[in-house]
C-alpha cells in the first residue's frame, strides 16, 4: 500500500512528489524536486521519491519550501496507515 501527492505552487504545473509506504510496522517517506529550470516529469519525480522513501532520508535533508507539506503529508500517512490495520511503532 502506497501514497503519492504531487506538489504543486498556487494551482500550476507541479513541480515535486511526496511518497509514503509502510513496511514493517515503520512508515516511510520519500520526496523528489524538480530543479527551477527542469520541466517535471511524473514518472522521474515518483522514483526519486522512492529512492528516497528506501534510504529513510529524514526531515533534515528535505528543502526548506517544502517542509511544511512534507510535514503535513507523514502525519496524513501515518493517520492512514493506522486506519488501514497497520501498526505503526
Amino acid at each position: 500500500m502506497e501514497l503519492i501527492k504531487f506538489i504543486s505552487k498556487k494551482k500550476q504545473k507541479p513541480i515535486g512528489v511526496l511518497t509514503a509506504n509502510e513496511k514493517d510496522g515503520h512508515l516511510y517517506v520519500g520526496w523528489s524536486l524538480c530543479c527551477k529550470e527542469d520541466v517535471f516529469n511524473e514518472e522521474t519525480g515518483v522514483q526519486g521519491a522512492k529512492l528516497r522513501e528506501a534510504y529513510e532520508i529524514g526531515l533534515y535533508t528535505v528543502p526548506h519550501s517544502i517542509r511544511r507539506e512534507f510535514t503535513r503529508f507523514a502525519n496524513h500517512a501515518r493517520r492512514y496507515f493506522i486506519y488501514k490495520g497497520a501498526k505503526i511503532l
